[in-house]
């Protein structure tokens, strides 16, 4: 009958579940282990979704980041190439205008020597005509009082006429001081006109100064948004780093989660066949009638020690079993807490 027992033992060897056998659990135990094992496994599959999604957007933002980066950076080329052309052009026209400035500078300077030398000219001859006519006429007053006498009314007549024709040169000599005058105004206005040159040189001066400042403005503007984009990509890329750091924990701690159940299993099956190898011997003692009753109790206290031993090992894989599975939510909610800051929603 032992033997019997033994080769029974034998033949009903399919792993157990919770203490059963496939063949010894009910139906609607198998029907909602069945669903607990597709819900586990939805979900897995539902977390490795959400983490392509996120990695996908990961993925995307940077890759918007690096274009923005290349289009800031065309950008700052641009403006680098037309602040260099407007330069260009500013330094040819400020040139054009100071060669203008110093061919009138020079024309100026030259009419005003020309008008300084014609007017030392004019005023030395007018003085020099004025003393010679002045002598002149002194002395035919002279002799016009010594002759007095001597001389009708027709030849006094005849001096004064020739007096006053000696005179008369003295009014082309007004009208020329009236040139000269009007020149000097005309060298006044040339002045102010060159004032006003200089006047409008330094108001371009200063607002190609102010442009400059407002480019250099603008460029450090753009250099601190590009420092800011590239902070936020290293920071997307060092979240992207730890996500996969805990995607690997996550997996490795699920690895092992898997062995310890499988070496719990596999002595849980091995305390059952204990089990049953006792169940066997038990049978069979009781069915020897002849067996001793002192050998019999032993047998007895042997038998409630390995079943109460069954017991614990029972209680302590569950216990295990429910550890592995709280350690196990941990690391998904950690897992899916960090998901949540990169913009994940789980």
């Amino acid at each position: 009958m032992a033997a019997k027992g033994k080769k029974g033992a034998k033949a009903r060897t399919p792993s157990p579940i919770d203490g059963l056998t496939m063949e010894e659990m009910p139906i609607e135990q198998l029907k909602e282990r069945i669903l607990r094992r597709n819900e586990e496994l939805d979900r897995g599959m539902t977390m490795n979704n959400y983490y392509m999604l996120g990695r996908n957007k990961i993925d995307t933002m940077r890759a918007i980041a690096e274009r923005e980066l290349e289009e800031l950076k065309a950008k700052c080329k641009n403006l680098d190439k037309e602040t260099e052309t407007d330069d260009r052009h500013r330094l040819a026209e400020m040139k054009e205008h100071k060669q203008n400035l110093r061919r009138l500078l020079c024309e100026h300077q030259n009419t005003i020597s020309e008008l300084k030398a014609d007017g030392l000219t004019s005023t030395d001859a007018v003085q020099k005509q004025q003393v010679r006519l002045g002598h002149e006429h002194h002395k035919m007053m002279e002799g016009i009082r010594v002759d007095t006498q001597e001389l009708d009314i027709e030849s006094i007549v005849k001096e004064m006429e020739l007096a006053n024709k000696y005179l008369n040169p003295v009014e082309p000599v007004n009208d020329d001081m009236k040139d000269n005058r009007h020149l000097h105004n005309i060298l006044l206005a040339l002045k102010d006109d060159t004032e006003a040159a200089f006047s409008d040189i330094a108001e371009f001066e200063q607002r190609r100064k102010e442009r400059i400042d407002q480019g250099e403005r603008i460029e450090k503007a753009k250099e601190q948004e590009l420092a800011d984009r590239k902070k936020d990509v290293e920071a997307l890329r060092k979240k992207l780093s730890e996500d996969k750091l805990s995607d690997e924990n996550i997996r490795r701690a699920q690895q092992k989660a898997d062995m310890k159940i499988m070496l719990l299993t596999k002595k849980l099956k091995a305390v059952t066949d204990d089990l049953e190898k006792t169940q066997t011997q038990l049978s069979s003692v009781l069915s020897d009638s002849n067996i001793d009753q002192t050998a019999l109790l032993g047998i007895t206290n042997k038998i409630e020690g390995d079943i109460a031993s069954c017991d614990d090992s029972i209680k302590n894989f569950r216990n295990m079993k429910v550890k592995i599975s709280e350690a196990y939510k941990e690391l998904l909610l950690i897992h899916e807490a960090k998901q949540r800051t990169v913009g994940v929603f789980v």
